[in-house]
């Protein structure tokens, strides 16, 4: 079962309680079994989905990196760990406020702050990420209630212009995710097949962002009459090195979970730090464009600006380059100044050449400026 069955599975239970308990027959309800998907799935034309997925991954032939992994090692080590962090709620209702307005999805916002930091880090405005799909057709009657695994994984490509308009280009990723929802009964193993990048020597993708939004039935937390029922954390644990899982909330949450053995933990804490700086830029100025979304935060720009940046130096005199250099010939003539292709220059051979070319060019009327 995946996530969207639990309401659907103690609604039923409830009502079958509630009903055992006080002597009632057992509800009856219309059968709705799994095989009808399958039979659905049956029925799907293969070769439009083929065409369309070839389409959407022409020209992509490598996975996207993040470049502060480790290599995977010869033997593999699916020990992992969690990084969390919340935005705040003043941010999370903003943000919600902005997507409202701007007729977008959170999964969006989310899926659009991740693909820059995936472009940032690569350094690549080309990014390919997976991302977990419901799977429930919605031409299938029924198909709410059916208990059964249906979420998916797909390859999410998304193309970035820095001269784009930020709400423009989420605009542009929320019109492919429905594209892609026609398509989303396709196998990811099918779709890699039609890709660039044999299975046999890397996956699609490394990273999986999840978005848990599968719906629950709000009488579950406040009927308690027959029984009392309670939610409990839970862990997405998936064969990736990065799987990120937003779940919304009066506080957006965000959790990454890692292997051990590819990334360090302080490397992902500072990832996620990153993840909510682009979320926060985007909060704050919504009508900026892509390449103005600032990964870093306004401690962490004045060290890299500031601090890493500080090149004020003592000099003696003279400060200029002319007058350095040749103060240099002096101390150290015959030092290898320049070498290319096997052909070394002294400071002095260097200064003469210099002097020489300088004499031509004052000739013919070279001047300051």
């Amino acid at each position: 079962m995946d996530e969207w069955c639990t309401s659907p599975m103690f609604l039923e239970f409830r009502e079958n309680y509630g009903a055992l308990s006080t002597g009632k027959p057992l509800p009856e309800r219309p059968p709705q079994p799994f095989a009808e998907y399958i039979a659905w799935l049956a029925r799907q034309d293969e070769n439009r989905a083929e065409a369309f997925w070839r389409r959407e991954l022409e020209g992509f032939t490598e996975p996207t990196p993040l470049v502060v992994d480790r290599p995977a090692g010869p033997v593999a080590d699916e020990t992992v760990d969690d990084a969390i962090a919340e935005l705040s709620e003043a941010d999370t209702r903003a943000l919600n406020a902005w997507v409202q307005q701007r007729r977008l999805t959170l999964n969006t916002v989310v899926q659009a702050a991740f693909a820059l930091l995936l472009s940032r880090y690569s350094g690549r405005s080309d990014v390919v990420f997976g991302v977990t799909v419901s799977g429930r057709p919605s031409q299938l009657p029924g198909v709410e209630a059916i208990l059964g695994l249906f979420i998916n994984a797909l390859p999410l490509r998304v193309r970035l212009r820095p001269e784009q308009p930020l709400a423009d280009w989420m605009r542009d990723i929320l019109d492919h995710n429905l594209e892609l929802r026609r398509y989303e009964h396709t196998s990811l193993v099918a779709i890699q097949s039609w890709s660039a990048i044999p299975r046999s020597e890397a996956e699609l993708f490394q990273h999986l962002l999840t978005f848990e939004n599968a719906p629950i039935d709000p009488s579950l937390l406040t009927e308690k009459t027959v029984l009392d029922t309670g939610f409990v954390g839970n862990r997405v644990h998936t064969n990736y090195p990065l799987t990120l899982v937003a779940i919304p909330g009066p506080r957006l949450s965000l959790r990454i979970t890692y292997q051990w053995s590819r990334f360090d933990a302080g490397v992902v804490v500072r990832l996620l730090d990153h993840l909510q700086n682009l979320m926060a830029s985007m909060i704050r100025r919504p009508d900026q464009r892509v390449g103005e979304v600032t990964l870093f935060s306004g401690e962490e720009s004045r060290r890299i600006l500031v601090d890493w940046n500080r090149t004020q130096h003592p000099y003696p005199q003279p400060t200029d380059i002319v007058a350095r250099f040749e103060q240099q010939v002096d101390r150290t003539p015959e030092a290898i100044a320049m070498a290319c292709r096997g052909e070394c220059l002294s400071y002095r051979q260097l200064n003469e050449r210099v002097n020489r070319l300088a004499q031509v060019l004052a000739g013919l009327g070279a001047g300051p400026d």
